[in-house]
Parts: C-alpha cells; sequence; structure tokens
C-alpha cells in the first residue's frame, strides 16, 4: 500500500504523543520528559510527513502508463507534493489553535474563524501573524532568531492598525477592533512588567474610543456585545491595579445601559459583575487617598468595602447552570503543573472560568482593603480583621484550584494562562511568604514561564522572588 498523508501531523515526542499530551516541543527536552525525567525524542518535520493513501491512485496510474506509456511519464509529473508551509501560515495556523480552539473547547477568540472569512482587514490578518509568531518563538516552536521577526510583525501590524483606525469606514469594523484587542494581547506577551503598565493602557484607551465610535449598532450582533464586554473588562481591571479614573462618558453611559438590555439570562451576571468591578475601581482611588486619614473618614470606606463585598458574594448566588463549576476531588492526569491539592475545578469554556476568576480577584482586594481599614480603625475591629482574612485564604484557594483546568483543557486553556496571571499575582500578594501556598504559587508561575514563555510571567516570577509587592493593592 501506498500511503500519503492528508491530515495535520501530531507534531509532538513521541512520549506526548503516546500519551496524549500537549507537547510544547522546547529544545533540547519539552517540558514532559524533562518531568518524568524521560529523554526526548525530538520532533517531527511536518514537511516531511506529506503522504497520502495513494494506493488506487498508484493502480490507476499504472493501468494507464501500460495502455499509453507514452503519456505514463508526464503524469506521474503531475502529482501533487505540497508546498512547505511559510512562517507567516504557521503563525495564523497558531492562532487558530490556541485562541480559536474548537466546537468542543471555544477559545477566547471563537469568533477568529467568522471575522477572516469574510475577508477580514489587512490589519487583523497582520496582528494575527505578529502574535502567532511571538508566541511560538517564546514556547520555542521557533527558533531565538525569529523574535526578530516578530517585532517586525509587531511594527507592520502597528502601522496597518493604525491605517485602519484612520479610516472612517475601517474604524467602526468589528476586525479592527478586534486587531487593537490583539495588539494588547502581544503587549501581555511580549513585554516587560514595568513596561506593561503604559503599552497596555494606551491599547485600552484606544478601543475605549472605539467603542464610542461604534455606537449602539455594535451591541445589535453576538460578536459586538462580546468584544464590547471584553474591552470594559479590560479597561476597569487595568483601572482598579493603576489607579486611573475609568472612563465614562456620556456616550459610554448610554452603551452599558443598552447592553444589559441586550442581555439573555445566561450573560446578564456580565453586566451586573462589570458594575461591582467598576465600583472597586472608584473604592480604590478613594482608599489610596486616604492611608492617613481620620476614622471619621475611614469608616465610610469601611462601610462600602463590606456592602461591596457582600453584593460580590450574592452575586455568585445569582448564576445560572451555564456558570457553574465542578469540584474534582481526584489528581488529573497531567504532569505539566505542580499539585496543589487533590481538588480542582472543571468549568464549561475559558471564558467562564476567566469571570469567575475576575470576582475573585475582586473579593481579594476588597478584603485586603478591608483589612488594612480594620488594621488603621483600632481593636474594635479585630473581627473584620479575622474575617477578612478567612475570605482571603478561600479566594486563593480557588484561584489556584483553577490552573490543572487551564492545562487539561488543551491549546485553548494553554493560550487562557495569560488570563491566570493576574488573579494569581494578586493572590501570591494575598498570601504569607514563608507558606506552602506561597512556594506553590511561584512554582506555578515559574511553570507558567517556562511553557508558554509569556513575558509578563517572568516579571511577575522575577517581582515575587524579589519581595518587592508593589503597592498594587491599595492599603496592602
Amino acid at each position: 500500500m501506498t500511503t500519503v498523508y492528508r491530515g495535520k501531523p501530531a507534531l509532538g515526542c513521541v512520549l506526548c504523543r503516546k500519551r496524549r499530551l500537549l507537547c510544547d516541543r522546547r529544545h533540547p527536552s519539552c517540558s514532559q520528559c524533562l518531568r518524568v525525567h524521560q529523554k526526548c525524542s525530538g520532533y517531527r518535520d511536518p514537511n516531511a510527513l506529506r503522504i497520502y493513501d495513494q494506493t488506487m491512485e498508484v493502480v490507476q496510474k499504472a493501468e494507464e502508463a501500460r495502455l499509453a506509456p507514452s503519456t505514463a511519464s508526464n503524469q506521474r509529473q503531475q502529482q501533487i507534493i505540497s508546498p512547505p508551509i511559510s512562517n507567516d501560515e504557521r503563525a495564523i495556523s497558531h492562532v487558530h489553535t490556541y485562541y480559536v480552539g474548537t466546537a468542543q473547547n471555544r477559545g477566547m477568540m471563537w469568533y477568529l474563524p467568522d471575522l477572516t472569512r469574510a475577508g477580514g482587514s489587512s490589519a487583523l490578518r497582520a496582528t494575527m501573524k505578529a502574535l502567532g509568531m511571538a508566541s511560538m518563538t517564546r514556547m520555542q516552536m521557533l527558533p531565538p532568531k525569529f523574535k526578530r521577526s516578530a517585532a517586525e510583525a509587531y511594527g507592520t501590524a502597528l502601522r496597518a492598525t493604525n491605517d485602519a483606525l484612520r479610516d472612517p469606514t475601517q474604524a467602526t469594523t468589528d476586525a479592527t477592533l478586534v486587531a487593537v484587542l490583539l495588539l494588547s494581547t502581544y503587549e501581555m506577551i511580549s513585554h516587560q512588567f514595568t513596561n506593561l503598565q503604559r503599552t497596555w493602557m494606551n491599547h485600552v484607551e484606544g478601543a475605549i474610543r472605539l467603542l464610542e465610535l461604534r455606537g449602539v449598532e455594535q451591541l445589535d450582533s453576538d460578536l459586538g456585545l462580546e468584544l464590547f464586554t471584553t474591552v470594559r473588562l479590560q479597561s476597569v481591571i487595568s483601572c482598579i491595579f493603576f489607579r486611573y479614573k475609568l472612563h465614562h462618558s456620556p456616550q459610554m453611559v448610554e452603551l452599558l445601559d443598552l447592553a444589559e438590555t441586550k442581555r439573555d439570562d445566561n450573560s446578564r451576571p456580565v453586566e451586573a459583575l462589570y458594575r461591582m468591578l467598576t465600583r472597586l475601581s472608584h473604592l480604590c482611588i478613594r482608599v489610596d487617598q486616604a492611608r492617613r486619614s481620620t476614622a471619621g473618614t475611614l469608616m465610610p470606606l469601611m462601610e462600602e468595602s463590606l456592602q461591596l463585598d457582600a453584593d460580590l458574594q450574592s452575586w455568585t448566588m445569582s448564576l445560572g447552570r451555564a456558570w457553574q463549576y465542578t469540584v474534582i476531588d481526584t489528581p488529573p492526569n497531567n504532569v505539566y503543573t505542580p499539585m496543589h491539592s487533590d481538588r480542582y475545578h472543571m468549568y464549561h469554556n475559558v471564558n467562564i472560568v476567566g469571570m469567575w476568576n475576575h470576582y475573585r480577584l475582586a473579593r481579594m482586594v476588597t478584603n485586603t482593603m478591608i483589612r488594612s481599614l480594620a488594621h488603621q480603625l483600632g481593636s474594635e475591629s479585630q473581627q473584620l480583621v479575622v474575617q477578612a482574612t478567612a475570605i482571603l485564604s478561600q479566594m486563593v484557594e480557588d484561584v489556584c484550584a483553577t490552573v490543572d483546568y487551564h492545562f487539561i483543557l488543551g491549546a485553548p486553556g494553554f493560550a487562557a494562562v495569560y488570563r491566570l496571571q493576574w488573579p494569581l499575582f494578586v493572590s501570591a500578594l494575598c498570601t504569607d511568604m514563608t507558606s506552602a501556598r506561597y512556594t506553590w504559587i511561584l512554582q506555578t508561575f515559574d511553570m507558567i514561564a517556562k511553557t508558554t514563555g509569556f513575558q509578563q510571567a517572568i516579571s511577575m516570577l522575577q517581582r515575587l522572588r524579589d519581595g518587592k509587592r508593589m503597592g498594587i493593592i491599595p492599603g496592602s
């Protein structure tokens, strides 16, 4: 039998293919083999694996050669040979694999195929290429020399996106807004933590302006509503940690009110969570400004913090079945992550786990402020210190329990790890540096940094090792 493979080859090492694990294809050995102390077999060449089952074709050609010898040579030369895959194509394919996902395991950017099938835009394709090449380089799927190519692709993507933003027709399209979001993702993957505040905020502010420019029509489609939600959440999280005043122009207030009317029962909790995160961002600024205030000033802040925490807890009671997760009490068959305990969570998709971790992050920030305010108010508030400490411990435990899910899920979860970094970083800030849990969080950051190459994870890990807590949370 003559065989020619027409499917997509599995490019991992022998051990990962045999165990059906996600192989990160690092050199000289993948992380899976390193963890189980096995010699890595190396990786397949995708261009050497393009073999097809052509038994019938060969038989037919032999018969044709017997009947028509003069044409047999020409027919043999017409055999289709797949051309090598370019790095541009590999980069685009990487984004589809890791960020789009499948029908069973939908990724963070599930909507990209619809945009690219519709013709997309030069800006969208350029940003996908830049993100894919940067991600592949950091995951060591491409040699280090391609870091320069990734940076050049990023420069091209910036120029293409700016050109689209200057065009009145293209500026309001879904493709242009997605291009801006992809640039923001590139920043989180590629830039040092110290540079992140400026670069990330530039993209977030630009995306907010686009929401205003796109107007109420953007909320008439599922994709428009999805993008509206993504931009707002990025905006409010950045305001919480960097103490920016949240941008609420009259146009944005109108859009926020209208968005609530567009939601069904399953997605309506998104709006409620966003409004509580907005309250938290305003509260963070005021608590930060009240460090040396009198008890008369601190007490209203304490009452507001306690009310916000109670509202956040009530929010979880309003969630329907689509939002629920399963607690598993047996260790996963997974050699990527160091186990914190036998218990971990399973979710319906990466967007649901992302929302839950936004909630946990909000409660960690709120209860850190409650504990700080209680210390300033004196001994009569010590019971609040005990209560806030217990809540912090539970939130940190729950964030840690989501780590395994991201790696069990495969490629879509692997990419979604970048959303896990802030909740995990804040979890470390809320944990005793001498505890076993703190050590585990640092080990997990080290694993994320090595397997994904995310620059933000590398920078966060270094800051934690150096003991730099940075004042990210007011009062911490």
